[in-house]
């Protein structure tokens, strides 16, 4: 462990010194959630990957980073049905479609989601969470960890951080302890973040970030748009995209499927930051 230590903050200095922005380690954790707050048996899991650099952090589930890497490296240009179809079965299932930004810009966090054809963005300050830390210890993952308590968007979290790895980052928008956060989870375990795996890049990835095409906007008025998609997909489209209409295959029941939508929005009862 300590030649761990060694290798991590003398590559940490020398990213530092020459100033290049690139993801130089790679976090693996696995999320356990329940979308339905009334339902324990609705607990999902999902994978979750944590890029750390010299000046930056991305946050986002696997599944939106491979699908995403899939899509940048297919030749759209020339255009074939057969190897579109491959590159699409090829891309993980997943739940959450946001990209989360540390240091985007220095000392705040940037959210982006696209939904159809738009981009967006909002910026929230980055050191926001009021930690306490506690004396209490433990061994998670072939860690020495550390309690530290908070809380953020309506729940009350308890985290394990390790000074083995001295990046004071973690999951989603937790940051701040000094030591990566190996587990952080809310009270009632609804949201918690474990981690599986920390490896270190042999080919670092480029920091790709292009303010100009995201549409600015705030934290609310993202989540309302959000809400607008997924209760109503189709009309989504068609309001947003001059001249879009789609046609449902004949003998379809477009209000049964609408029916059933809601049916299963009313069981997505529990995003992470609560109103």
């Amino acid at each position: 462990m300590q030649k761990l230590l060694t290798v991590l903050i003398l590559s940490f200095v020398l990213t530092g010194l020459y100033g290049q922005k690139k993801y130089n380690y790679k976090i693996t954790y696995d999320l356990t959630y329940q979308p339905d707050s009334t339902d324990a048996s609705s607990k999902k899991k999902e994978k979750m990957f944590l890029y750390i650099g010299d000046e930056t952090s991305r946050f986002s589930s696997a599944g939106k980073a491979i699908g995403d890497s899939l899509q940048s490296t297919f030749d759209y240009s020339n255009f074939d049905q057969a190897a579109f179809t491959r590159m699409r079965s090829q891309m993980p299932e997943k739940k959450f479609e946001y990209y989360i930004y540390k240091g985007v810009p220095a000392d705040k966090i940037t959210y982006t989601r696209e939904i159809v054809t738009d981009k967006y963005r909002y910026t929230a300050d980055k050191n926001r969470f009021d930690w306490t830390v506690h004396d209490e210890r433990d061994t998670i993952a072939g860690f020495q960890v550390q309690k530290a308590t908070t809380s953020f968007a309506g729940r009350n979290y308890t985290a394990w951080f390790t000074d083995e790895i001295p990046f004071p980052e973690g999951p989603y928008k937790f940051n701040g302890l000094p030591g990566l956060i190996v587990k952080i989870g809310d009270d009632k375990e609804h949201y918690v973040f474990e981690l599986r795996q920390i490896r270190e890049l042999r080919i670092p990835v480029p920091f790709t970030f292009q303010e100009n095409e995201f549409i600015e906007t705030s934290q609310e008025k993202l989540l309302k748009l959000e809400e607008e998609y997924k209760s109503d997909p189709v009309g989504f489209v068609e309001r947003s995209v001059p001249g879009a209409k789609i046609e449902y295959g004949p003998g379809t029941d477009r209000k049964k499927i609408e029916r059933e939508r809601k049916e299963r929005l009313k069981k997505q009862n529990n995003p992470l930051e609560l109103p």
